[in-house]
């Protein structure tokens, strides 16, 4: 019978550890407590770095107490955008329609492109304008709005795929 190598998550996201639970993989927790904020201009490289250090830190740990230093340690980048909406305000009513505006910054991955960036209003595209320096979002309701209740819905997605999703009502009299 084949024996697995030991597996090491280098990170104590539920996310990743559920992933490999699901898959059927018996493995052992060890984040590695890196400081993260390492700069790079290019994000893969950016990624790649952080994804490096905690591997290396979670080895060199595993080294130190003798453990196992045949062992597949797992680090990546799972951390989703930060999205915050600035405009409309979920729940509020408005006279005339708003502007949509939000902020969103991922520390890690990067974002990319505009390509990454959804908006749907009424299941309906409308086109992103994204200041990166900034990280603001804005985008214009070009129609005017029937009465009644809208549906706003944002997706962002960094580099590495993970997605932040958000979902608001907002009201026109």
């Amino acid at each position: 019978m084949l024996k697995l190598p030991k597996i090491v998550l280098a990170s104590k996201s539920p996310a990743r550890a559920n992933v490999l639970t699901q898959i059927g993989f018996s493995f052992d927790i060890k984040p590695s407590n890196i400081d993260e904020t390492i700069s790079s201009s290019n994000p893969k490289e950016l990624v790649a770095k952080i994804s490096s250090q905690k591997a290396l830190t979670v080895a060199n740990e595993l080294l130190e107490q003798q453990d196992d230093i045949s062992a597949v340690i797992i680090a990546c980048d799972t951390i989703p955008p930060a999205l915050d909406v600035l405009s409309p305000a979920s729940g509020a009513v408005y006279k005339n329609w708003p502007k949509i505006r939000f902020y969103l910054h991922d520390r890690h991955s990067k974002i990319g492109s505009e390509e990454n960036i959804s908006i749907l209003l009424n299941g309906e595209f409308i086109l992103p304008e994204w200041d990166p320096e900034d990280n603001i979002v804005e985008a214009a309701i070009h129609q005017p709005l029937t009465k009644g209740t809208h549906t706003l819905t944002i997706s962002v997605s960094d580099q590495s795929n993970n997605i932040t999703r958000k979902a608001l009502l907002f009201s026109v009299p």
